[in-house]
């Protein structure tokens, strides 16, 4: 799946701060920042997040082809810059790392929907009970559900309902996401602290029954 630098560029703005290049990056042209210094640099970020941290995430319509995602194969970084950016462009391997993990969760919810949700009468919470979606609402959840319900018009006040578990379950899921993460993939550690949390509870009423 041929994607151009664009897109790259749209995936950075939306996972980095707008507008703020690196002090260290002699290659962007000096009148997007008054000066390359470091700290016109930071202030200059810091001034983004404090604007941008609290403002929702809003959604995009995406469409993708889950053949073509399904076919992508995330490249290691260091033996394939060349070949990766002669196909995305002027990408560095923070670029590369977002688009990888997009496709993952694209690859994800196409795998759900064809095994479990594709004639749910509630598309958007079967593609949600799965033990593992994106902790919270943002590029991978769309990402995920532009795979997975293709036809849902994903709203700015959407949030991912994670899956409800009795004890047991919380268990195996704990397991399963320790089990993920030393093979090498990316987990976010909010989900498995909630989970955790979910796990001391669940402690502590067997303990007082």
């Amino acid at each position: 799946m041929r994607q151009s630098s664009a897109f790259i560029l749209a995936l950075r703005l939306v996972f980095s701060c707008i507008g703020c290049v690196h002090a260290d990056d002699q290659s962007q042209n000096s009148t997007i920042l008054n000066s390359n210094l470091l700290g016109d640099y930071d202030r200059c970020e810091q001034k983004c997040w404090e604007e941008h941290r609290d403002a929702a995430y809003e959604p995009v319509q995406v469409k993708i082809n889950c053949d073509e995602v399904e076919d992508f194969k995330c490249l290691p970084w260091e033996y394939n810059v060349e070949s990766i950016q002669r196909e995305y462009g002027d990408v560095d391997e923070e670029d590369y790392n977002v688009l990888c993990a997009l496709r993952s969760w694209e690859k994800a919810g196409c795998r759900r929907a064809a095994q479990e949700c594709k004639n749910s009468p509630n598309i958007k919470r079967c593609c949600d009970d799965r033990w593992y979606i994106p902790y919270e609402s943002g590029p991978l959840y769309n990402g995920y559900l532009a795979g997975c319900a293709p036809e849902y018009v994903l709203k700015s006040h959407d949030s991912p309902e994670h899956k409800d578990e009795n004890c047991d379950g919380v268990e195996d899921i704990i397991s399963k996401m320790e089990f993920t993460s030393g093979l090498g993939a990316e987990i976010d550690y909010r989900l498995l602290g909630r989970r955790k949390a979910e796990k001391r509870v669940c402690t502590f009423r067997s303990l007082t029954l």
